[in-house]
């Protein structure tokens, strides 16, 4: 219940780190890395797949705070951001 950093704990929201510049949860990893490696095969003009973060967001359609925002700003690095939502029809 880290996140996001400097506000208090009711506004903070589940997330399970994956990578931070050290593997923490090596199956996760290696699904994250997975789909890294297939968007980085379909445009390597893009980025060099190096990964310092990654982390899962656990949020569902009850959380007032489902949009995803993020604290940094202007860093040379950028990232990728997936969804799962069993919710989800084909259309969305």
């Amino acid at each position: 219940m880290k996140y996001p950093q400097g506000k208090p704990f009711e506004d903070k929201h589940l997330k399970l780190d994956i990578i931070d510049n050290e593997v923490k949860e090596p199956l996760l990893a290696g699904l994250a890395m997975g789909l890294l490696i297939n968007i980085y095969s379909k445009r390597q003009d893009l980025f060099q797949p190096e990964v310092s973060y990654c982390s899962i967001s656990m949020k569902d359609k009850y959380r007032k705070d489902n949009l995803h925002t993020d604290h940094e700003k202007d860093l040379d690095y950028i990232k990728v951001l997936g969804l799962l939502n069993s919710d989800w029809g084909s259309d969305d």
